[in-house]
């Protein structure tokens, strides 16, 4: 017998005829059956026929990476689809599948098969691109002051009066002293934060051409379905964090941002609080509301008509503010969160105002470093001080505060103790309007007397 090649070397198709050629130059006369597309073959004598006592299968796997896919079996009975597959199943192809099933001239039966493997599809990383900068604003001629201290005094009983001493309204307008931190030291900012931060000279925003105000908030609750106040004692408050930056885009001098400062708070649930806004539980929209209402009410305390944007990364905050869209549970946090920015409308001219949705996590320096601040006050507090504002007084004013600020509403002029809503002026009684009124009056008593004489009739 001529010697068995342990491999043979045909053309790349290397279909059975070519390596049956092969064979015969190595003095092996024999027909060849391949393995499907597999570099393997199956060789027997020439005219072979499979007996009846045995049926021989010949697997051939679809998948050619799978060396081990292309194998023999007998069988003493004829195997159904459903016997070829448990087969299979006990071969280590769990899933496999039959795709065709041939009888080859020789009677052994060539089953094609593949093992269905699951492939969970990779998750697309979505890239986020950074947004661009508010292009400049003109500038406006002329930037002062939008609340002055009333001077008027009017009787009490012709004033609607706000539910707040003259005293409050004053001290709330310098609330905010000292309030934000200013000193970068000890902070493990982003990297793209670092980058861009450059602290301010001055915190007077007059200094400035234009305010940015980005806010965040991060929510990460132990146990959403526990009580928030539940939450807060085990350290899993809402937080939140807003940044300032002065904006100058002169003619003389280059674009600047400055950072005037920043501060991240934690949300407060115990209506005995001064800080409490009305959240009642927890949740992402509630530490973004937070955010936003706190920053409007610093923006306002500043008491100046400086251009102003607010940033944040949440459409669901950033909308309800303008009013664009709304809500469907009117609760105090809303009322006050709207309130606060509907004062702003009336504080600050159109054009000097705006709230621009941005995309989280993009590699925006200042949103970035409100994103760190509030979630790092979460994990171990920074107790930066707050406004110094007590809610109790306030928490039930701030849907109404733009009546405070308005000019141009047709509101009653403002007074020292509120609007002083004086008694209207009546206009004089012409001469025709007194004869009008004596022909009434003695149609009248002409009806009195018809009575009479009926009661009399009677």
């Amino acid at each position: 017998m001529a010697p068995l090649p342990t491999y043979v070397e045909c053309p790349s198709s290397g279909t059975s005829s070519e390596i049956q050629l092969e064979l015969r130059h190595w003095g092996h006369i024999c027909d060849v059956y391949k393995f499907g597309s597999h570099d393997v073959a199956l060789c027997v004598p020439k005219g072979w026929k499979t007996s009846t006592e045995l049926t021989h299968y010949m697997f051939c796997r679809t998948n050619t990476a799978d060396i081990q896919g292309a194998f023999m079996h007998s069988s003493e009975k004829d195997l159904t689809t459903v016997e070829l597959m448990s087969f299979l199943y006990l071969c280590g192809y769990w899933r496999a599948t039959i795709i065709d099933v041939n009888v080859l001239e020789c009677g052994i039966v060539q089953v094609d098969f593949e093992n269905v493997v699951v492939q969970v599809p990779c998750p697309i990383k979505s890239s986020k691109q950074a947004p661009t900068w508010p292009p400049p604003i003109a500038i406006p001629l002329s930037i002062g002051p939008f609340f002055h201290i009333p001077t008027a005094v009017a009787d009490t009983d012709c004033v609607i009066g706000y539910g707040l001493t003259l005293q409050e309204t004053i001290r709330f307008f310098s609330s905010t002293d000292d309030m934000l931190c200013r000193n970068p030291e000890g902070y493990e900012f982003p990297a793209t934060t670092k980058a861009a931060l450059k602290l301010s000279a001055s915190t007077n925003l007059e200094d400035y051409d234009r305010i940015v105000i980005s806010a965040d908030g991060s929510s990460h609750a132990k146990a959403k379905h526990k009580p928030a106040l539940w939450n807060a004692e085990q350290g899993h408050a809402d937080t939140w964090a807003f940044v300032v930056i002065g904006e100058k885009f002169g003619d003389a001098e280059p674009h600047t941002l400055e950072v005037i400062g920043w501060t991240a708070q934690e949300a407060h649930y115990d209506c005995q609080s001064a800080h409490f806004l009305g959240a009642e539980y927890l949740g992402s929209h509630i530490a973004e509301r937070e955010a936003l209402t706190w920053a409007g009410l610093w923006r306002l305390a500043q008491n100046i008509q400086t251009p102003t944007i607010f940033r944040s990364d949440s459409q669901i905050s950033s909308r309800p503010a303008t009013g664009e869209i709304g809500s469907s549970d009117d609760t105090i946090s809303f009322r006050c969160f709207r309130g606060v920015f509907q004062a702003l409308e009336t504080a600050l001219p159109e054009h000097c105002r705006r709230i621009e949705h941005i995309p989280g996590h993009c590699d925006e320096p200042f949103n970035d470093m409100v994103d760190w601040l509030a979630s790092s006050e979460r994990q171990k507090s920074f107790h930066f001080p707050r406004q110094a504002l007590s809610m109790h007084s306030w928490r039930h004013f701030l849907p109404h505060f733009w009546v405070l600020l308005s000019h141009s509403d047709g509101m009653p002029p403002a007074c020292a103790t509120g609007l002083h809503a004086f008694a209207p002026e009546l206009p004089q009684l012409h001469e025709h309007q007194q004869e009008a009124q004596g022909i009434q009056k003695s149609r009248d008593e002409h009806h009195v007397l018809d009575l009479f004489s009926i009661s009399e009739r009677a």
